[in-house]
């Protein structure tokens, strides 16, 4: 008797909560609007134009990216790291299953990452893709055959999020700063770069968008920045100059979101 007393007493509480949480319409997707102030916030410039995906942006090469069909892609893992599980645009990211032989080569299973995209296919996704050229990820994209839906095939960025590394962990807090001093150059360096050569923005740069490896002395040996989806892409105007991006990227590191 005791245990369905309080079982009904559960229930009368919890219900009235949980109807209040299942009738409650979800908020409305962000705006591109919102999207740019919640990234750029007061590190928004003139020179900072539209996501990279922008119809202005994009040519006929860049439009026709999904259709044909990805034949002779076979799914492995799916990821589950922080970053890669399914998102507001993806529904998930996974390795391959087998060898996959691309027009210009053949790639490793190991050397390649399969993002499977929400449909339809639009600005997002081939801002995406154009950006995955730009800077040389991109392997190929298309319509998966057994579900239609559409994919991207892009190259395989070694190491791992440094919060999730022995190394990170084991430093105490003056090693954790160096580290960030020492990923903080290297990142500057690809962020500036592609922006002054290929006018392409990343304004994403949080700790899930960011590969390390470590040297034997576990200083940092490489880091590679990652996600080139909307909508952490922008276009940079001719007028941008190379101190003027310089100048962005040191304002927007140290207002970093999810660190």
């Amino acid at each position: 008797m005791l245990q369905m007393r309080l079982a009904l007493q559960f229930v009368l509480l919890i219900a009235p909560l949980w109807f209040k949480t299942a009738t409650q319409a979800a908020p409305p997707p962000l705006s591109p609007q919102q999207f740019r102030k919640f990234l750029l916030g007061d590190r928004d410039r003139p020179w900072i134009e539209d996501f990279y995906g922008s119809d202005k942006y994009l040519n006929d090469e860049d439009k026709n990216a999904f259709k044909q069909r990805l034949i002779g892609v076979t799914l492995g893992e799916k990821l589950s790291s922080p970053g890669a599980v399914t998102g507001s645009f993806n529904e998930g990211m996974y390795m391959l299953g087998a060898d996959y032989n691309a027009k210009d080569k053949k790639y490793e299973a190991s050397e390649v990452v399969v993002k499977i995209l929400y449909g339809p296919v639009d600005g997002k996704i081939l801002g995406e893709v154009k950006a995955l050229k730009d800077v040389g990820y991109f392997i190929a994209s298309g319509l998966l055959p057994s579900n239609g839906k559409p994919a991207m095939l892009m190259k395989k960025i070694d190491g791992a999020q440094i919060k999730s590394t022995g190394v990170w962990k084991k430093a105490n807090q003056s090693g954790r700063e160096e580290l960030l001093n020492q990923m903080k150059l290297l990142v500057k360096n690809e962020i500036v770069t592609w922006a002054d050569e290929k006018r392409l923005l990343h304004a994403d740069f949080t700790s899930y968008n960011i590969h390390v490896t470590f040297d034997k002395d576990d200083s940092i040996k490489t880091c590679r920045v990652l996600d080139f989806g909307f909508p952490g892409i922008f276009r940079v105007g001719t007028s941008a100059t190379k101190s003027d991006i310089e100048e962005w990227f040191e304002l927007q590191w140290n207002n970093r979101k999810q660190w």
